[in-house]
């Protein structure tokens, strides 16, 4: 199981600086994936506890899903990738 930790990213392109959030198992994997999208001017790993994100489960997502008309075959798929990921009920 790969196990992913978010990455909050502040972008610089042309005049704007954006903030993004990044799911990634590494920094470098963060930096990689926001590569042509401007300057990286800075770049930190959250805290699940004190910065309160991941809190979703793979529970309340497959409600979402099923309330959206997505079938048991996609619902599962989806399902089973975010356990993967280490996002579980």
């Amino acid at each position: 199981m790969k196990k992913f930790n978010t990455y909050m990213v502040y972008l610089e392109s042309h005049d704007e600086v954006t903030k993004v959030y990044i799911p990634a198992q590494s920094q470098k994997e963060a930096e990689l994936f926001c590569q042509g999208n401007g300057e990286i001017i800075k770049i930190s790993k959250m805290d699940k506890e004190k910065d309160r994100i991941n809190t979703m489960n793979t529970h309340d997502i497959r409600k979402v899903l099923e309330n959206a008309c997505y079938g048991k075959v996609e619902c599962d798929t989806i399902e089973r990738l975010l356990s993967q990921c280490g996002i579980q009920d």
